[in-house]
């Protein structure tokens, strides 16, 4: 029997795809949190930190190894970090990089050249 193909717009296929990866990165964090006690506080605590001192566009992956080189423990996975990244978003201290309206990506060194988001101190 044939497989039936069911054709998804392009925004749908986005906007399903961010909503996986939020709830993953969500889950991830939990989870992190419960390997690690204390975990999200500490990676918010790092992060804050980073940002206050941190000027220029970034991708999270900056964050992560400024904040693991300064003593944050390692989570189980590194998904983690993207939800204290929508965590430092929601209380205002980091935002978006945008221009001319859109959000800036960039190839990730870490992360088999997947395009990531950068960020930047609000």
């Amino acid at each position: 029997m044939p497989v039936k193909i069911t054709r998804i717009p392009r925004a749908a296929a986005v906007a399903e795809a961010l909503a996986t990866g939020l709830k993953k990165a969500d889950e991830s964090m939990h989870h992190a949190d419960s390997v690690v006690p204390g975990w999200i506080e500490s990676a918010e605590d790092f992060g804050r930190r980073f940002a206050k001192g941190h000027h220029k566009p970034f991708p999270s992956e900056v964050m992560q190894h400024w904040a693991e080189n300064r003593g944050c423990p390692y989570p189980p996975d590194k998904r983690a970090w993207g939800g204290i990244m929508k965590r430092l978003q929601k209380d205002g201290i980091i935002v978006p990089y945008v221009i001319d309206g859109k959000c800036e990506f960039v190839r990730s060194q870490y992360r088999h050249g997947t395009w990531v988001m950068l960020w930047v101190s609000a």
